[in-house]
């Protein structure tokens, strides 16, 4: 037997080999999902070990392939923290007493490090001028008084019980301390104003 003939020998050889582990590996798994043509995923699952892996969500139905990742997503979103929102100060009060700050639906953090933490969201809308608009205001979780920049406090003596807070003109952020003990229903009853960008 030449040379040649032992190489392709050896190499029909190691293809059966191949083949029978292959079959034999094969044959222990069997789908859990049935596809379409695409077979974009497949689960499977060992008989012997009933390990499983992932349940795979891709559907024949075309409805099912946009309702399985729109739900998720939708859900992601449902239980995602809101993120935080890096506000610069512009006005008087607020680079004076405030600083810039970071808002978020939990809590307040004013440049100096301190925070106010939200106990929940208690109303969505609010009067400014005497015009509703959409806000959101906050009860404070342990009213407080808070000694910030150069000494100042957010209500003067009084405790911040509620913080409340809109969108002004031009996209600024007005945010709205109050010392009161009911529910705020509109700004005349702020203690102080603070407007960032």
């Amino acid at each position: 037997m030449n040379h040649q003939a032992v190489q392709l020998s050896t190499l029909s050889a190691r293809k059966t080999r191949v083949a029978a582990t292959l079959k034999r590996f094969v044959g222990r798994w069997k789908p859990l999902v049935t596809l379409d043509r695409t077979d974009l995923a497949m689960s499977l699952r060992d008989d012997r070990s009933k390990a499983r892996r992932p349940v795979c969500l891709v559907s024949e139905r075309p409805f099912m392939r946009l309702f399985f990742p729109t739900a998720l997503i939708a859900g992601a979103l449902a239980f995602s923290p809101a993120l935080a929102e890096d506000l610069t100060a512009i006005s008087t009060t607020a680079m004076s007493i405030t600083g810039d700050i970071t808002l978020d639906d939990s809590e307040i953090v004013f440049s100096d490090g301190q925070s106010l933490a939200f106990d929940e969201l208690v109303q969505d809308v609010f009067v400014v001028d005497g015009e509703e608009v959409s806000a959101s205001v906050y009860s404070v979780a342990e009213p407080q008084t808070l000694e910030l920049l150069n000494g100042n406090t957010l209500c003067g003596d009084g405790f911040v019980t509620y913080v409340a807070t809109w969108a002004g003109m031009d996209d600024l952020t007005i945010v709205a301390m109050f010392d009161t003990q009911d529910v705020p229903g509109s700004d005349a009853e702020m203690c102080a104003s603070f407007t960032y960008e």
